[in-house]
């Protein structure tokens, strides 16, 4: 059993990248803080059957989205998304306004992917195992949400920016 002390450390550790991944998932800043939550009572819950695995981070990720996927078999969460609930959220976004917007426009899955390879900085064989895919799948899946994140970036590239008033 792990004691108090160092699951504090887990919890330091990797609580702002689990934020950002339910903030992504649930896409509401109090959802995604109690997804966070949930997603440690069961780290703590299921500790010891971890094993043997240097990093812990994927397989708290993964524990997040099966997480996220059983909440929202039970209840559907709100895919609302409001600018005052951004600028509340500055600090789990990854990056500004228009790359959020655009990677708003991506299937969930392609924003996981990228949110899991390009934003917090896992392999391709992390990211397989947390989506329960194939490295090989994964890989042609990142790609392919590369090519359409670019796509949808260079669109509301040439749209014409609102005038200030």
């Amino acid at each position: 059993m792990i004691s108090k002390n160092e699951f504090q450390k887990i919890i330091e550790e990797h609580q702002q990248a689990v934020l950002r991944l339910a903030f992504f998932l649930t896409k509401n800043q109090a959802e995604a803080k109690d997804l966070t939550q949930d997603v440690f009572i069961k780290v703590w819950e299921k500790w010891d059957s971890l094993g043997d695995v240097t990093r812990t981070l994927p397989w708290i990720l993964k524990i997040c989205r099966n997480q996220f996927l059983d909440n929202k078999r039970h209840r559907k969460y709100e895919d609302s998304f409001a600018k005052e609930s951004l600028a509340e959220s500055r600090h789990t976004l990854p990056a500004s306004f228009e790359v959020w917007s655009c990677l708003l426009k991506l299937e969930e899955e392609e924003r996981l992917l990228l949110l899991l390879v390009d934003h917090q900085g896992l392999s391709y064989s992390e990211t397989a195992s947390v989506l329960k895919i194939s490295e090989a799948n994964a890989k042609s899946k990142i790609h392919r949400a590369r090519q359409e994140f670019v796509k949808i970036w260079e669109e509301a590239a040439t749209l014409p920016k609102p005038r200030a008033s």
